[in-house]
């Protein structure tokens, strides 16, 4: 907590009981974001009628960034939407800082961003909030500014809740600092006359109830008994997962109801951009192969990620990074097709070992963890992975579960819930190609394997591509509904 702002302890518990005179600070029984009934509710969104306080707040944020000015890099300032965006305003006027907009709901005419503002790819991006409970709000913001390119290690907020927010936060590699805490607040109050002793006890009861469990909790069916990952829904996964690549799908695929990945195998940049926009709708994640595309570019990469902005899909480029930690990270940050500074997820061989995955890390530009997919088993015929190399897969995704999302898998060959599967070779037509392509229902994987389902020329080679992603999404979905009793 940053207490020396604006210059003593006395002035920041003048503020707060400036703030609860405001009705900025609620004493009550009020019902969180998350369903908890809380006895305090902050309300931020109360300073909007109080200039002189509005000023105050932005002053003690941009304090904060000031004075860790060693540590916190600022290019631009996002405000989460959408109680943040007047005080963010505040300080990027004051301080000369620039800004950007994320929008929550991304418009269906004029630019259909889902950031607006000067996006400069590489800039280090700080995000202001009013109040942090999980951390959850922050972190959705940070998903789609880092989609558009920018960097986001930190986070400066006025009141931390104290329930997990900078654990959760930290796991997404976003470090949080907050102006006070609610205990402090609660301290303030009580010294003042302005809170009761027992409703600071109840307040503090509360508190310790929503402290973080430093051990994941386990998802119970309604036996009591531990569910298996099949039987656990996405969002509830996505609670249990450090990767911050897997959490968003995880959160994306629930949200869009689609678990289906385009291979989108195609050469002509002009025909992938045109499969993107006709199925982007119906999809969680876009496939390509960068080194076979013809006329690969800036522009196009700039269009791509237009796309999934608009369509709300992950783009995943499937390298198959294979080789020693130095070329794998000139290979992912830099050289011809610079993936890391677009790609949501990339293939891993795992042949490599861990050199592979430090590689990545060092080429890394986004500062979200790699969204490595590592390949365990591949769908063509006479595929080489035998038991000691699938099991020495499987350890190198748990000895690296903050780059490591998911596996590329053909059978069950794990049990963490953490980690997404994805499947290719997925084709309503069962007969396979001449080149030893081996394909299976979706239904089947679903049941069988996979979070997630690949498809490749089962649309892309449809008469109508974007009827046969409607097709597959609502098969693949529904087998997961099926599969999780929902």
């Amino acid at each position: 907590m940053d207490t020396s702002s604006p210059a003593t302890i006395q002035s920041l518990d003048e503020i707060i009981l400036e703030f609860y005179a405001a009705g900025v600070i609620k004493l009550g029984q009020y019902k969180l974001k998350s369903g908890v009934m809380s006895p305090i509710y902050i309300d931020l969104r109360e300073l909007i009628g109080f200039p002189k306080l509005l000023n105050t707040a932005a002053q003690l944020l941009h304090n904060v960034i000031r004075q860790k000015s060693s540590s916190i890099s600022c290019d631009v300032l996002c405000g989460a939407p959408y109680a943040a965006v007047p005080v963010c305003t505040l300080v990027t006027v004051a301080q000369n800082i620039p800004m950007v907009m994320r929008r929550k709901e991304v418009k269906e005419y004029g630019t259909k961003k889902a950031v607006e503002g000067p996006v400069k790819d590489g800039a280090k991006c700080v995000i202001i909030d009013d109040v942090c409970t999980s951390g959850l709000s922050i972190m959705e913001t940070a998903t789609d500014l880092r989609k558009v390119g920018l960097v986001v290690e930190h986070a400066v907020i006025l009141l931390d809740r104290e329930a997990g927010g900078p654990f959760n936060l930290q796991n997404e590699g976003i470090t949080l600092h907050s102006v006070m805490t609610l205990s402090y607040v609660c301290q303030t109050l009580v010294k003042s006359g302005k809170l009761d002793p027992k409703m600071a006890k109840q307040i503090e009861q509360f508190m310790a109830s929503q402290a973080p469990d430093p051990k994941p909790q386990k998802v119970v069916n309604g036996n009591g008994l531990s569910k298996t990952w099949k039987q656990q829904s996405f969002s509830a996964r996505a609670e249990h997962t450090s990767n911050a690549v897997a959490k968003h799908l995880f959160q994306l695929m629930d949200r869009k109801k689609s678990n289906l990945i385009v291979a989108a195998d195609l050469t002509s940049t002009e025909a992938i951009l045109n499969l993107a926009d006709a199925i982007g709708p119906n999809i969680c994640a876009f496939k390509i192969h960068a080194d076979i595309i013809d006329g690969f570019s800036e522009d196009f990469v700039s269009k791509l990620k237009e796309l999934s902005q608009t369509h709300r899909f992950l783009i995943f480029e499937d390298r198959k990074f294979s080789d020693i930690g130095s070329t794998v990270a000139r290979q992912y940050g830099g050289g011809v097709f610079q993936i890391a500074h677009w790609a949501d997820m990339v293939t891993i061989q795992p042949t490599p070992g861990p050199a592979v995955i430090e590689g990545l890390k060092k080429g890394q530009r986004s500062g979200h963890g790699i969204g490595g997919a590592l390949i365990a088993e591949m769908s063509s015929k006479g595929a080489l992975p035998n038991k000691e190399n699938v099991a020495a897969t499987i350890q190198m995704a748990h000895d690296h579960p903050e780059d490591i999302m998911g596996y590329i898998c053909q059978s069950d060959i794990d049990d963490e819930p953490r980690f997404v599967r994805m499947t290719p070779g997925v084709h309503i037509s069962e007969a396979g190609d001449t080149l030893g392509q081996q394909y299976v229902l979706p239904e089947t994987v679903i049941e069988n394997c996979a979070d997630a389902v690949i498809v490749g020329r089962g649309i892309t080679e449809a008469f109508k591509p974007s009827e046969a992603a409607r097709m597959y999404q609502t098969r693949a979905f529904e087998a997961y509904l099926k599969r999780t009793s929902q």
